[in-house]
């Protein structure tokens, strides 16, 4: 069983930390997986136009990957004995299943989603108040468990992704992240470039990100700016970071910074924290 190797990859991650740490670093690997999961509908969203058959294969495995996620992550949880936990994840996975085998409608699921989504965040929360009582978190590690966990959450999605295939233009994002990770910044672009033609605006951060720095493309600040810009505008928080930097420096556009000032306040709206340090850097006294 996949779900299985999962586990005894990440469980030695998990071996010296206390309860209330494990339980924090598996909870930051959901919310790893929940984002890609959630980046993955939301960019389909703003794809131009797919037609039927794309759409009905996105939508399959859409829910097979989510499905096999939160399936993992609940055997992760009976592993480290949080089995009230693992119990509710397992719903959750059976929410999915049943809407691709069509046991229930949009509605039904968006309803049940919901439901269970607040089922588990009660559930975690109680269970982190109880172990925290008794042994909180040393000083310093709630940051390096973040980056634990957002790294046993990939280890699950390039999991999902190997034993379920990518979702089509996902696929080609993930090439491109491939080549990028490579320092081949040419075929980055070349596999990024027709996704963010289509609207997809992580493809069109990264097109943005490279005529700026002429990594892979000529440097051009007029096509940096209308990439980012495009990107900005779907809330893409590191493209508006980024269009932030250029008004700040005044490349390619006049230097504005109330625009800078705008577009990092967006960005860090958004979550992005270096953002948020540069937008606190430039505001009014």
């Amino acid at each position: 069983m996949a779900q299985d190797a999962i586990v005894a990859r990440v469980i030695p991650e998990l071996r010296d930390l206390s309860p209330s740490e494990t339980l924090r670093g598996i909870k930051h690997a959901e919310t790893a997986v929940a984002g890609d999961l959630e980046a993955t509908a939301r960019d389909y969203k703003s794809l131009k136009a797919p037609d039927e058959k794309e759409k009905e294969e996105h939508v399959t495995t859409f829910f097979k990957h989510a499905a096999f996620c939160y399936r993992a992550l609940a055997l992760l949880f009976e592993r480290k004995d949080f089995s009230n936990l693992a119990a509710i994840y397992r719903v959750h996975a059976e929410i999915y299943d049943d809407f691709l085998q069509g046991k229930i409608n949009p509605t039904q699921f968006e309803k049940r989603e919901k439901e269970n989504e607040a089922a588990k965040l009660r559930a975690l929360t109680l269970e982190l108040a109880a172990l925290e009582k008794n042994g909180p978190p040393k000083e310093g590690t709630v940051s390096s468990l973040e980056k634990l966990g957002n790294a046993l959450g990939q280890v699950i999605l390039v999991a999902a992704a190997n034993e379920l295939g990518d979702v089509p233009h996902v696929r080609a994002f993930n090439q491109g992240m491939m080549a990028l990770e490579r320092g081949d910044y040419a075929n980055a672009a070349r596999f990024l470039h027709p996704l963010a033609e289509r609207g997809e605006a992580r493809s069109q951060f990264w097109l943005g990100y490279f005529y700026r720095g002429g990594q892979g493309l000529p440097q051009n600040f007029s096509e940096a700016l209308k990439w980012l810009q495009r990107a900005a505008n779907q809330h893409e928080k590191n493209g508006q970071y980024l269009l932030g930097s250029m008004y700040f420096a005044g490349e390619g556009v006049t230097r504005d910074l109330v625009s800078a000032y705008m577009w990092f306040s967006l960005s860090a709206s958004e979550g992005d924290d270096t953002a948020e340090k540069a937008r606190d850097q430039i505001a009014p006294q």
